[in-house]
């Protein structure tokens, strides 16, 4: 017992619990400091990468709308002759009346001159800058030097020299009516002549040719880390954004920007977060530059939410990674103390006399010598006690012993009689004592030899008796032992029985006895069989398999291999065998492989699927996906790991194919419609420059026509870039109210009165829902006719959740309620409510109008349950 005492003292020292313990804590620190380091690189590669996609967007920005200045210009140098020729009855009355030019009737110049009057707008500006005669009779006084200084010096620059001086197609400095405007000095130089010419057409094409909203709507789409761009002039209007709203910044960097032609960029934490571009033009306005200003701003939660992304994956790895260690700590703390518990038990059992207690197989190699050990303990105590029974009293300890063993024992004399028959043996061969007892050798030898033959016990008495089944001899410990398949007198199954002899000596070493014990291991020899069997199924298997099985030590070196990884790479077994996976897979996957193979040792757990690559025999590299196995040996150690794998090389290339086919489609779409917008553009300045030429009322119809069909190619381009962008992005939930907020800073309902009877609701669709309910308060604005009061409901019911707007203007004719929801239907475009249907109908909404005609509107918008909820 001391001995034993001091091998589990032992033990527990070798695996104590404060060593796995700090094991356990050394481990979780260095994985931490790891994915700690992994998650801070993924961040400053992401940093770099929306750097790289701004810096590209930026300059394709820049070049677009250098491309719309120089269409612009050459629209606009067009109408230049007609002002020098405005110019020329101005000038001349104004030689005439110099000396006093409140002589000069400034209406009747403006009939002289070949333009339509009501087109125009004479002035006369003196040294101080000040407008003294003028058409325009709210302009007159209005003094420059004061209102725009830069302006003023741009008029002392004219008057100062000689010349014709034309300003580009631009919104009034102190309104928004769009002028072209031109000056000349008078040859005194005390004045500066100017005029001022308007056409609705110069709306019309200057929104064509410096619409700059698709350049930013495209650029912004092009890159999702861009939020919005907006373009500010000189007088930081904005002139074009990518967003419904603009809040126009109110910064004085703008001016700065304009000063020093310096381009500006904010950072925080790293993240660009605002851009400042200079975007230069060659020409001038009113003296100040007709260049402008791109604020593009940056997707910062965008940003954030994708570093955060990365910290909070690898925080729940190592979440995951501390609760699986301390799951196999705790398992192998009960492990390791398990077996000496268990000896413990087995010899307190056997020192309180249960000889018959059977000792329990510790499956840890260092305590089998232990139980060998206490094996023999327990016979030499048996042995003592049989031969300390005999002398005592040798029948009742005999009768006794023999009863209190459970395995079947057969005791004969020195004269071949039963003396012992236990109850082990009665159940075994079904046969009593009472009958069997005092017997002789034929009668118990018929009972397993009914053909006639000796038992084991007879040869030790009489080593010259004839036995034709075969036997085994220990000399060494005076023993015979002997197995075998045998039908038992009076049984119809076979018995697989494994019998032990054994002699009695008494004080002066002669045989008085010999003891016989005799093993049914039927159970035991068929499922031995069996497993023979399943075993040489399973070599089948393996050797026809189409895929490569594996087993991996250790140390990475492969220590087993299919009759498959011949066949698919061309390398032999022979030649694999005790190399490195290392040496075979291909070199980019190596480290993932590693980190799977570490993962699996340090867990003990079987791996997620992995793919990888392994270059064959002949250069080719093929791809392959496995899942890696854990294999203990009997003591519950990690010996090798096993896996398949499973050649995917075709499925993965289609897989690359359909991404980089889909890659360059959304390319090409987006290339193609921008080069189409350009073109267009340049088309269109084309067809104005015709027109100024043509006479002939004939060709002025077909130039009309021709600029027609050119603005409906454009607004055909914009509805294939909006029905492109439907189903990109994936499905959010959406705040109504917000939604609703946000149409209407854009809406201007003028005396409409809207009613909002929706609260606290989220739905989940396409990020362009708001579209749709811009499409709905735009309709009724443009063609409700007289409305006055606009409504919004919810109404719940068993299927989910209504979305009712309502108006009470014109309404629709029953039979225009579904050919509204039709491509190209309605007095305009015909997009709106086709494009609304299109983008609810990607997450399962629909929508339909059930209203009154001329008394309003119904638009009914139907989610089903699941795709809504109310939130506090």
């Amino acid at each position: 017992m001391e001995l034993l005492d001091e091998i589990s003292k032992n033990f527990r020292k070798r695996f104590s619990t404060a060593v796995l313990v700090r094991i356990f804590f050394l481990f979780i620190i260095l994985f931490g400091v790891f994915a700690l380091l992994y998650a801070h690189n993924q961040t400053t590669e992401l940093k770099e990468n929306i750097q790289s996609m701004n810096n590209l967007s930026l300059h394709s920005l820049e070049k677009s709308i250098q491309l719309r200045f120089a269409a612009f210009k050459l629209y606009d140098d067009t109408l230049n002759i007609r002002l020098k020729d405005a110019f020329i009855p101005f000038f001349n009355t104004y030689e005439l009346h110099k000396e006093d030019i409140k002589k000069l009737d400034l209406n009747l110049i403006k009939t002289e001159i070949n333009e339509n009057p009501e087109n125009i707008d004479l002035y006369i500006i003196n040294e101080s800058n000040v407008i003294v005669a003028t058409t325009n009779k709210q302009d007159l006084n209005l003094n420059f030097r004061e209102n725009a200084p830069k302006f003023a010096d741009y008029l002392d620059t004219i008057r100062n020299n000689n010349g014709f001086f034309p300003d580009q197609v631009t919104g009034e400095l102190n309104g928004i009516e769009l002028r072209k405007w031109a000056y000349m000095p008078t040859s005194d130089h005390k004045y500066v002549l100017e005029i001022g010419i308007k056409e609705q057409s110069f709306g019309i094409d200057r929104d064509i040719i410096m619409n700059l909203s698709d350049i930013v709507r495209d650029t912004t789409f092009s890159n999702p880390y861009i939020h919005d761009i907006s373009i500010f002039n000189f007088k930081k209007d904005p002139v074009a954004t990518s967003s419904e709203y603009v809040n126009p910044l109110q910064d004085s960097r703008i001016n700065q920007i304009f000063e020093t032609h310096a381009s500006i960029i904010d950072y925080a934490n790293g993240i660009p977060i605002r851009y400042l571009v200079y975007l230069k033009s060659e020409r001038a306005i009113y003296g100040y530059e007709a260049s402008f200003v791109a604020e593009v701003n940056t997707d910062v939660s965008l940003i954030e939410n994708e570093i955060l992304s990365i910290y909070l994956g690898m925080f729940n790895l190592f979440l995951i990674v501390i609760v699986i260690s301390g799951i196999l700590l705790y398992f192998t703390l009960i492990r390791l103390s398990r077996p000496v518990q268990d000896i413990i038990e087995d010899i307190n059992q056997i020192s309180q006399g249960d000889l018959n207690h059977t000792i329990r197989d510790p499956e840890i190699d260092e305590f089998n010598s232990l139980t060998n050990a206490i094996y023999r303990l327990k016979e030499s105590i048996l042995s003592e006690q049989l031969n300390n029974q005999i002398l005592i009293e040798r029948n009742i300890l005999l009768n006794q012993i023999i009863k209190s063993i459970p395995e079947p024992i057969l005791i004969i004399n020195s004269s071949h009689n039963v003396i012992g028959w236990n109850n082990a043996m009665e159940d075994l061969t079904g046969f009593s004592s009472t009958d069997i007892i005092g017997s002789d050798r034929e009668v118990y030898t018929h009972i397993f030899y009914p053909e006639g033959d000796c038992l084991l016990a007879n040869l030790i008495l009489e080593p010259g008796l004839k036995r034709r089944i075969p036997f085994f001899d220990d000399k060494n410990q005076k023993i015979l032992h002997s197995e075998g398949w045998l039908t038992i007198s009076g049984q119809i199954e076979e018995k697989y029985l494994s019998a032990v002899a054994g002699p009695v000596y008494d004080k002066n070493e002669d045989i008085i006895a010999v003891i016989e014990t005799i093993r049914d291991f039927s159970i035991l020899k068929a499922t031995e069989e069996a497993l023979i069997t399943s075993k040489e199924e399973y070599q089948l298997i393996i050797e026809n398999s189409y895929d490569i099985i594996f087993n991996i030590d250790l140390r990475g070196m492969f220590t087993f291999l299919s009759p498959s990884w011949e066949r698919n790479t061309g390398f032999t077994i022979l030649d694999t065998l005790g190399h490195s996976y290392s040496d075979y897979i291909h070199h980019d996957d190596i480290d993932e492989f590693h980190n799977i193979i570490q993962n699996v040792i340090k867990t003990i757990k079987r791996s997620d699927t992995i793919i990888f690559r392994i270059v064959h025999s002949n250069d080719m590299i093929h791809w392959y996906s496995s899942v890696f196995n854990p294999v203990y040996n009997s003591n519950n150690e990690l010996i090798f790991i096993t896996g398949v794998a499973h050649d995917i090389t075709e499925r993965k290339q289609v897989e690359d194919s359909l991404k980089f086919a889909l890659h360059k489609l959304n390319v090409l779409n987006s290339i193609t419609r921008h080069d189409i917008k350009n073109q267009l553009t340049v088309l269109m300045g084309f067809l104005h420059l015709d027109k100024e030429d043509l006479s002939d009322e004939e060709q002025i119809r077909r130039n009309e026509v021709e600029r027609k069909v050119g603005i409906t190619i454009y607004n055909q381009i914009e509805f294939a870039r909006l029905y492109h962008e439907i189903g990109l992005k994936e499905p959010v939930w959406q705040n109504i109210a917000f939604i609703i907020k946000s149409v209407l800073d854009q809406i201007n309902l003028n005396s409409v009165i809207f009613h909002n009877l929706i609260e606290n609701l989220e739905l989940f669709a396409d990020p362009m829902f708001e579209k749709v309910i811009y499409t709905l308060f735009e309709n009724t604005i443009r063609h409700g006719m007289h409305v006055t009061n606009i409504t919004m409901q919810s109404i719940v019911n068993d299927e989910g959740l209504i979305i009712v707007y309502s108006d009470d203007g014109c309404g629709i004719m029953d039979e225009e309620k579904e050919l509204i929801f039709n491509h190209g239907y309605g007095q305009n475009t015909g997009l709106g409510l086709f494009l609304s249907r299109e983008i609810l109908s990607l997450t399962g909404l629909s929508i339909h109008e059930s209203g009154t005609y001329e008394k309003g509107v119904r638009f009914e918008i139907f989610i089903k349950n699941g795709l809504y909820r109310f939130i506090k």
